[in-house]
This record gives structure tokens, sequence and C-alpha cells, in this order.
């Protein structure tokens, strides 16, 4: 039997090269190893990056939603006060047109053009009055923007048209049309809108231009409606209510008589929302205004003069004309003194 004999130099070789290649096998485990934590980490770093920006993305679509929501509700509620605004600033106009037609003697001519500048820029044939010189449009909405700066918000507002109109007998209409245009101040988004804003006003309680420009500005009689259902109590011929009703110059419908808004242009013709009053012109007398004529008031205050006829039972300075059927109007037909 043969037996094969290495030599230590031959042994030293083979382990070495047994030691290499374990090595090699260890670094290739290692670089496996790395690659894979590698690749993790890189699809964390990915996964995280998604993630985050997903995450903002969400964040400012509900922070601009918010914004916009809140603008929103900004615009309803600038709409609602701004017919506020509308009211009182057309409330003042029109006592700033009592005001100037005391002045100056003189009914309102282009009632339009002129309550349009009263109510939007408080002047009145470009003449400040006292009436609306702090409750105009335009300063209310510049107050406004001032205040909208503070929320980042921008307003403005062009293209005004106004317009006053009567419907009613004891009220009148205003219609405001404008562009209206809010602005968020970082840009993020614009409302332009075509606005009509409108309001309602009532008659009572305002001064009758007749009275006003007919007595030179010496006298005012306020609009109040009659308290009084019946004149004449017709089984007694009691004109008690009569009387009362004259000496306070109250109102009754009539469409005969001219409305408020023609009163204000100094129109003495009929309307179908027309008022009238009987002048106490008994109060005129010291005044230098009593006129023996019918005491009607858009006679009394007029160049027109009909016949007219003293009342039984009412004092001697009640005259009535019955030139529209005033004699039944005041329910006096069985009272007239020829």
């Amino acid at each position: 039997m043969a037996v094969k004999i290495i030599s230590p130099a031959a042994s030293r070789a083979k382990a070495q090269s047994l030691s290499s290649m374990q090595s090699s096998k260890n670094r290739n485990k290692k670089g496996f190893v790395f690659t894979m934590m590698a690749i993790f980490f890189v699809i964390v770093a990915m996964t995280a990056s998604i993630l985050f920006s997903k995450y903002t993305e969400r964040s400012q679509a509900i922070s601009i939603e918010s914004r916009v929501f809140t603008i929103n509700n900004f615009i309803h509620d600038l709409e609602r006060d701004m017919s506020r605004a509308l009211y009182i600033a057309s409330f003042r106009a029109l006592l700033g047109m009592t005001s100037y037609m005391s002045e100056n003697g003189t009914y309102i001519t282009n009632l339009s053009a002129n309550f349009a500048e009263l109510v939007l820029n408080g002047t009145i044939y470009n003449q400040t009055t006292e009436p609306t010189n702090d409750s105009y449009v335009t300063l209310w909405l510049a107050k406004v923007q001032q205040e909208a700066q503070d929320i980042g918000v921008t307003i403005d507002a062009y293209n005004y048209s106004l317009s006053l109109v009567q419907r009613e007998t004891w009220n009148l209409e205003i219609e405001m049309n404008l562009t209206l245009v809010v602005q968020d101040a970082a840009g993020l988004a614009t409302w332009t809108k075509d606005d009509t804003i409108r309001t309602t006003i009532p008659i009572t309680g305002l001064e009758d231009p007749l009275y006003t420009v007919g007595s030179d500005g010496l006298i005012s009689n306020i609009i109040i409606q009659t308290p009084f259902e019946f004149f004449v109590n017709q089984t007694t011929s009691n004109v008690s209510n009569l009387q009362q009703h004259a000496i306070n110059s109250y109102y009754i419908e009539d469409t005969d008589a001219p409305s408020y808004v023609m009163r204000l242009q100094g129109l003495f013709s009929s309307s179908s929302f027309g008022i009238e009053s009987t002048v106490y012109s008994l109060s005129l007398v010291p005044l230098g205004q009593y006129k023996n004529k019918s005491v009607v008031d858009h006679i009394y205050w007029s160049t027109s003069n009909p016949a007219h006829n003293a009342i039984q039972g009412m004092p001697s300075w009640y005259r009535l004309d019955n030139l529209t059927g005033h004699f039944d109007s005041y329910e006096v037909s069985d009272l007239v003194i020829n």
C-alpha cells in the first residue's frame, strides 16, 4: 500500500486557499446585507417623502378650503350689512333733501340723480348737507375696507346705480346695483359679483315737502296716518274726530292726491299712491302764511284755488273744496254751508 506524503509548504498553501475562499464568502455576505439595508432605507425615505408631500398637499388644500369658506362668509355678512347701510344712507338722504328744500325754498329737480348723489356721496348739487355728512355708502364702504385689511381681504366696488320708487302708499323702495370685487390678499381666490341691494323705508315720520317749501321753510309737517276710522258721526253730526284730524294735519290715502315722491318734486297731480292732509291754517296767521282757500294740502300749497265752503260744526278757518270729492272723503256732504 502506497502512502502519499504532503509537504509542509503544500499544506500551508492549501490552508491559505481555504482561508481566502472563506474570507471572500464573508465579504460577499456583508456586501449583500449592506445592499439590502441601503435599499430598505431608500424605500423608507421615499415612502416618507411621498407621505409628507401628500400630507403637505392636504394641509394646503384644507387651509385654502378654510380660507375660501371664511371669505365666503365675509361676503354674505358684507351683503347683509350693506342692506342696513343702504337703509341708513337712504333715510339720511331723504332728511338731506328736506334740509336742502328748507334752506333754499325749492323742490328737488332731477330727483333720481340727486337722491343717488346723497346716498352714495352725502352731497346734493355737489354741496354737503348736515344730515348726510357721516352716513353715505362710499364712506361706509371705505370703513369696511379698512377693517377687511385686518383679515387679509381687499374690497372694491364700482358701477353704482341707484333708484328711488314708490309702489306702495306708505313705503318707498330703494334699489342699488353695483359690481362688488372681494379678493384674498394672498391671491388664493377672487370673487366678482354684480349685486343688487334693496331696502324699504316708510314715509311715516318724514316731513312733507309741500309744507316745507310752501311755507318757505317756516313750518314742517310730519307725515302721520290718521288714527280715526271715521270723521263724522252721521247719527249725531258730531265732528270732533274731524276737528282733531284737521288740527293735527293727519294723513289719509287719496288717489286724487300726489304721492310722497311727487311731493319731493313739487308735483300736485294725482297718484295711485297719493296721500293727503288738511292744513291747520289758523296756526299760519302769525307767520303770514294764512290763505283763504281750501285746507286740503295739495290745494292750499299750490296755485290752484277752487271754490271752497265752510263746514257746519268746524271752525271758520276750515274751508273745504269739492274738486275731487272731498265732501265725501271727509264725510261732510250733509254739513256743507253754502
